[in-house]
């Protein structure tokens, strides 16, 4: 299973799909603090910098002897870090979000494999080559989480210890400063 990206969804899902059963997780970010913290959360996985690597779908390929993964999850959505064309259609609200970790986690997948986005996009559209999945036979699912359907499976992990939720939390701030807390995880400063 590939997690792209290491933020707290990606952390949860790597920790997660160790939990399923998953022989082998590799998580995809370019922080490397975020790549080191995620190897701690969840020692068991493979990390790749793709800040340090040219071709992250190659990475992969080369991880799982040229098969690609069994299941690539899309924990990112659109792009944190964009161009400034990037920046000024998400002001204008006419950003849809770019393509990139859903390319790669098409494109990373094996045939009749898995994706799966949980990361956040928004309308009116993403230019994602959806030939490519139709063509190799990928399932594809998405959507919001069904935290009714989840949550006492979940709770039954953090009792039981196997998860530790409080883990993730880096920073702590009182209500006042709730503006200035959005800011720091928003630019990702200070190894929030």
């Amino acid at each position: 299973v590939v997690v792209l990206g290491c933020g707290p969804v990606g952390l949860f899902t790597q920790k997660s799909a160790i939990l399923q059963g998953a022989k082998r997780v590799i998580a995809v970010d370019h922080l490397p603090y975020r790549l080191e913290f995620a190897k701690r959360f969840t020692p068991e996985i493979e990390t790749i910098d793709f800040s340090e690597t040219k071709d992250v779908v190659g990475a992969i390929r080369k991880l799982t002897d040229g098969r690609g993964a069994d299941a690539c999850i899309d924990a990112v959505g659109c792009e944190a870090v964009g161009n400034t064309a990037h920046t000024v259609m998400g002001r204008l609200m006419l950003e849809a979000g770019a393509p990139t970790a859903v390319d790669w986690a098409i494109n990373a997948t094996r045939r009749c494999g898995h994706v799966v986005l949980i990361g956040v996009y928004g309308p009116p559209y993403n230019l994602v080559n959806v030939g490519a999945a139709m063509n190799k036979g990928l399932t594809l699912r998405m959507g919001q989480c069904n935290v009714k359907r989840y949550m006492p499976h979940l709770l039954d992990h953090i009792r039981a210890g196997r998860i530790d939720a409080k883990a993730i939390i880096s920073h702590r701030f009182p209500l006042e400063e709730a503006a200035d807390a959005y800011r720091i995880f928003e630019r990702k400063e200070d190894a929030c």
